[in-house]
């Protein structure tokens, strides 16, 4: 393309731009007239691109939003380098298939269309600090066409605008520096430009000098270890590394890991050994033209031919008691013949598949809480890989059991809990939808410990299709109460239905609480003092923003209510996703209290959390927002301090986290809050005598876990526990309530065919 127009073209997409960072039109824009309003930028002298940019829409081009955060010092190499890839899916884009790049730019005569373009952003972090040359370097794909008039736009935070750049012949871009291309949360956006025609597949975007090498090295190894038998010739192949904005000049090869280069300087990444039985730790070193270097190791063993297999043995003490129940294991009597030696012990203490303990040493210890005979597992590994395996058990005559709720049972979107009942007749109950049949049931425990339950029950009609969503809380003498949602004209309508008495033997007619908003589709019930009381998020943005609104009855049995008081407003671009409804103590009274989950349309997450003013929730004070994490969990009192919960949703393992607020109004939250595990896919916190026990859903293992506060103020915690195996292929659905001082806690199994509703208490 020539340079008459690039002016014209640059501006056209950066309006289009305007419209999709800040939710405007994004048509086509005629560009007549609008080059004479906007003077040239030039960000900086020593670059050419000066002559290409409109800096005029400085002052109303909308830039990426982002929460404050810290950046970590100095950046990472992953922190400088996006592959072509990794553009920012939630941002304006156009033309990309992958790291495909498909513009289009053939304008009318006069007109010059930014949807012609092709163009991606890109996020890199924690630039501020980084010391290298300040550059941008794009590497390009053989497999696509050559690329020409590439331009890149950056972020300025400091001036509120993009600053664009064209590249040098070999794509780098020099910039005055990184500081003023730093958003709050230390992030630094490049948008990544092109008005040609064709198909260019972009291959990484870069900020600062050379990666060092990255290793990428394969061998000709069988992937069954004990197939190779000594003497073993071992090809290595390392000329698949790279150093991305460098090249790789030469390799040297360890092969006995010792420490020698045995080979140096080498420049195709190929090397062949011999290997003699033994076990080995060959090192692989690159060094790029900077004089960089990385390096890699292969670890295998050449298996002598005439290994025989170790012998496993191992001793447990005590064998047998009370859970929880700590036992000592001793694997010393472990043997391996023929002048070999064992090199690794791996304990199996679990159900659910994997070693929890491998270690080099043959001592061992476990914390046992499953009622009934605890199977461990014990195998050896000698020094050429061979194995051998025993097992004994360890039997518990007191702990954690587990038992059916509701068979073969399809049930989504959240399980309710609540104790209904007081004292000798106090049980725990559950309420849920299900999905297939479009109802809502109830079941409740027939006995305290929650070991046996009654058959469920519908509380309303299942022609009506309600149930979505359930949340559930009790009325004074332990009268459950449920919130849900039902079908509607305008997706679902917000309806609570009360119990006849505690032992919910019959159901009251349903109380419409709102109807035409779909309010029902994610909603939270808690009975504050006295009077049921409903939280909501509005997730069709009706009033052009994302909001919380909070329901009061108007009396006691939630038979009618009164308008809804607007708790909460998002700022513009982020969406509430989640929603939980709490009580803070005021005296004698309570006030309401509220989580609600957000996300702004980035990777970015948080929680909003804020109480009423008064009782009544008329009037609610300005939030605290949490960055990082939203809603999957609830509120619990904690020393008369209400605490709360959550952890990340959208992800394979979020982490859990808790915070407890330092007034008792939950006015005032601190600054940090407290990591009690790396994974929490699902999670429940419960006040278990005086104290919060948070029960999860650990992500890579699908067990239980359990963590106490150590203190009443909950400053610290204890080491995780395991509380049941197993909770299915998928997160569970997890919640809790507790009946007479116990944990009762219920969950979703759902593994291959089995889908079913089940309890764990302790007994």
């Amino acid at each position: 393309m020539k340079r008459t127009g690039l002016l014209a073209a640059l501006l056209s997409l950066a309006i289009y731009l305007i419209g999709g960072c800040s939710g405007g039109d994004t048509a086509q824009t005629e560009l007549a007239g609008l080059e004479a309003q906007a003077p040239v930028v030039s960000p900086a002298s020593n670059i050419e691109a000066a002559d290409v940019v409109a800096g005029g829409l400085a002052g109303f081009l909308a830039l990426p939003q982002d929460a404050p955060r810290s950046a970590s010092a100095p950046p990472s190499d992953e922190d400088r380098l996006c592959l072509g890839t990794d553009w920012e899916t939630a941002l304006q884009h156009n033309r990309m298939d992958a790291a495909n790049f498909t513009p289009q730019f053939a304008g009318a005569a006069g007109r010059i269309f930014a949807d012609d373009a092709a163009y991606a952003i890109y996020r890199f972090s924690n630039l501020a600090e980084y010391g290298g040359k300040k550059q941008l370097v794009l590497g390009w794909s053989d497999a696509g066409d050559t690329p020409q008039d590439v331009y890149v736009a950056i972020a300025n935070f400091s001036l509120g605008r993009w600053d664009w750049y064209t590249f040098s012949k070999d794509w780098k871009a020099t910039l005055p520096g990184f500081a003023d291309y730093i958003s709050p949360g230390a992030n630094t956006y490049v948008l990544v430009a092109s008005l040609d025609n064709g198909s260019f597949i972009l291959d990484y975007v870069l900020a600062g000098n050379n990666t060092l090498p990255q290793m990428q090295v394969t061998t000709d190894l069988n992937p069954d270890p004990l197939k190779n038998i000594a003497p073993r010739v071992v090809s290595f192949n390392a000329s698949g590394s790279r150093s991305y904005g460098g090249s790789i000049e030469s390799f040297d090869f360890d092969w006995e890991g010792d420490g020698n280069w045995d080979v140096e300087g080498n420049l195709d990444g190929l090397g062949i050994h011999e290997f003699s039985a033994g076990n080995y730790d060959t090192t692989v070193r690159a060094t790029d033209n900077l004089g960089q270097q990385n390096t890699y190791v292969v670890s295998f063993a050449a298996i002598d031919p005439a290994n025989s297999a170790p012998t496993a043995s191992f001793t447990r003490s005590p064998e047998s008691g009370e859970g929880p129940l700590t036992v000592q294991f001793d694997a010393s009597g472990s043997t391996d013949g023929m002048g070999g030696y064992i090199t690794k012990y791996e304990w199996d203490f679990a159900y659910g598949g994997g070693y929890e303990y491998v270690s080099d040493s043959p001592l061992a210890e476990w914390t046992f809480t499953l009622a009934g005979a605890n199977q461990v597992t014990l195998r050896v590994t000698d020094n050429y890989l061979a194995t051998h395996s025993v097992t004994f058990p360890v039997t518990l005559t007191k702990g954690w059991q587990t038992n059916g709720i509701v068979g073969n049972m399809d049930t989504r979107y959240r399980l309710a809990m609540c104790t209904s009942g007081t004292g000798v007749e106090a049980r725990a109950c559950v309420a849920f939808y299900r999905f297939q049949q479009d109802d809502l049931c109830f079941v409740r425990a027939i006995t305290a410990n929650g070991s046996t339950w009654a058959g469920y029950t519908n509380p309303v009609s299942p022609a009506l299709k309600a149930g979505y969503s359930p949340s559930m809380d009790v009325l004074p003498g332990g009268i459950p109460i449920i919130a849900y949602g039902q079908t509607g004209n305008s997706g679902y309508d917000l309806y609570c239905v009360k119990a006849d008495d505690f032992a919910a033997t019959g159901w009251s007619s349903p109380s419409l609480i709102d109807g035409g908003n779909n309010y029902g589709i994610g909603s939270s019930l808690r009975v504050i003092n006295t009077i049921p009381c409903v939280a909501v998020y509005d997730p069709s943005k009706s009033s052009g923003s994302s909001y919380v609104l909070y329901f009061q009855a108007n009396d006691g049995m939630g038979t009618t209510w009164k308008l809804p008081q607007i708790a909460l407003m998002a700022a513009p671009g982020v969406d509430f996703e989640s929603i939980t409804l709490g009580r803070a103590t005021d005296g004698l009274f309570k006030d309401p209290i509220i989580a609600a989950g957000y996300r702004n349309g980035l990777v970015h997450t948080g929680t909003y959390i804020t109480s009423a003013s008064n009782i009544d929730g008329t009037s609610w004070d300005a939030p605290t927002v949490l960055e990082g994490w939203t809603t999957r969990g609830n509120f619990v009192d904690v020393n008369g301090k209400p605490a709360y919960v959550g952890s990340e949703l959208g992800k394979t393992a979020p982490a859990g986290s808790f915070i407890r607020s330092l007034d008792g109004d939950g006015n005032a939250w601190p600054t940090e809050m407290t990591e009690y595990a790396d994974s929490s896919i699902a999670n429940v916190c419960l006040a278990v005598d005086g104290r919060p026990e948070i029960y999860y859903q650990d992500g890579p293992t699908s067990r239980l876990l359990k963590v106490r506060a150590s203190d009443d103020d909950a400053t610290a915690w204890s080491e995780p526990e395991l509380v049941w195996n197993y909770m299915g292929e998928y997160e569970c659905e997890l919640n809790g309530t507790v009946v007479n001082g116990k944990p009762v806690l219920a969950y979703v199994y759902w593994s291959g065919n089995t889908k079913e509703i089940r309890c764990l208490s302790w007994y």
